[in-house]
């Protein structure tokens, strides 16, 4: 079991005593296990090589713990540089990091799953955690999507005294919405309407997610 502290994202040793804990677990299912691994990454990577949270041999498999908000280039481009290395990426994110906007936007209140929306189209290139409207939560679920050698799991802070359960993301499908647009910059339209008022509504595109609660805090890994 983890410290009862780890509920707290602000706890200052969260992705240390996550990550400690994620390696026990793996070793005792019997994987060889490496923390802080170096990883050369070949030519025409974004960079030469990484450091992988904990990197399971047999598996071709890096784990990834992140509590503090990750820049969608930052997140794309390691991911990028695992799969260009031979490796599987799994995330292990804080679930402050989840959030969907039906869980925040009145008008997507009725929606019986989770709906992420893609406010505007993006260029993942860039180095904010957003390009002009859409949160860097998108971009992760976005980037899921397209690449198939990424998991994503959000880890969910028990009600108990301590432990971990899970959110897994195991299903992701586009969508698209009628809904008012969600801009936080007035500049876009050019005057000081910052919550929007009477804006016409809009057809979005996003993604509506489906994901399996783990009650235990143990992973289990596919067998190979």
């Amino acid at each position: 079991m983890i410290n009862k502290n780890i509920k707290d994202i602000n706890y200052k040793s969260w992705h240390n005593d996550v990550q400690g804990h994620l390696a026990n677990d793996f070793q005792k299912q019997g994987y060889t296990v490496h923390t802080e691994k170096n990883i050369p990454i070949p030519t025409g990577g974004n960079k030469t090589r990484r450091r992988a949270d904990i990197f399971i041999e047999k598996q071709d498999l890096i784990v990834e713990v992140q509590k503090s908000k990750i820049i969608s280039k930052d997140f794309r481009e390691r991911c990028d540089d695992y799969t260009r290395a031979g490796y599987n990426s799994l995330w292990v994110f804080h679930d402050n990091r989840w959030q969907p906007d039906s869980d925040q936007n009145p008008e997507l209140s009725g929606e019986d799953k989770d709906i992420f929306i893609k406010w505007r189209d993006y260029d993942p290139t860039q180095e904010r955690a957003q390009f002009i409207y859409n949160s860097a939560r998108f971009s992760i679920i976005d980037h899921a999507y397209q690449n198939d050698s990424v998991s994503i799991i959000y880890c969910v802070p028990s009600a108990g005294q301590s432990g971990l359960m899970y959110r897994k993301v195991i299903g992701i499908e586009p969508i698209t919405r009628v809904l008012t647009p969600k801009f936080t910059d007035s500049n876009h339209f050019g005057n000081n309407d910052r919550k929007n008022h009477n804006q016409p509504t809009e057809i979005f595109k996003g993604y509506e997610v489906v994901t399996s609660i783990i009650t235990k805090d143990t992973i289990k890994l596919r067998a190979v």
